[in-house]
């Protein structure tokens, strides 16, 4: 198993991002409600596991469980928050969860990170996911790694 920059380097999504974009940006006609979901989806998952390595390699921050490599979403959430980049990390959140724990689109998602709750000052909101979502997740993904990188 690889460590330190190495592992970082691995999971830095750079590359995937730019992939991503690229493809959207020449199939965005084509791409339906399956593509957006799980492209949002990965988005998040992406920026996180990136967090989590660079939190447990270069800042040395051990996390839980066996191999000290366990974050929870709301560390990373509230980091995001505490840096400025509020209105990247709550989209990303809100579509994210619309993605992957709510079936219809448009739908009502319940707010279970605090502290996005306590920001929006409500525990539920309505969201959509659709072309314009999907490239406001990608804006705000790309914000986020570039704030990511420089820590």
């Amino acid at each position: 198993m690889l460590g330190g920059n190495e592992r970082v380097t691995q999971l830095d999504p750079t590359d995937f991002f730019d992939n991503i974009s690229l493809f959207v940006k020449e199939h965005v006609n084509e791409l339906g409600e399956v593509y957006i979901r799980r492209i949002i989806s990965s988005l998040f998952l992406a920026l996180f596991n990136f967090w989590g390595c660079k939190r447990k390699y270069v800042k040395k921050e051990l996390g839980t469980k066996t191999n000290q490599d366990y974050y929870s979403f709301g560390m990373f959430i509230r980091e995001l928050l505490e840096n400025g980049y509020d209105a990247e990390i709550i989209s990303l959140y809100l579509y994210r969860t619309a993605a992957d724990h709510y079936i219809d689109n448009p739908t009502t998602i319940e707010i279970q990170d605090k502290w996005v709750s306590k920001k929006l000052s409500t525990k539920k909101t309505k969201v959509s996911l659709n072309k314009d979502s999907l490239k406001r997740s990608i804006e705000a993904a790309m914000d986020i790694l570039d704030f990511l990188k420089e820590r």
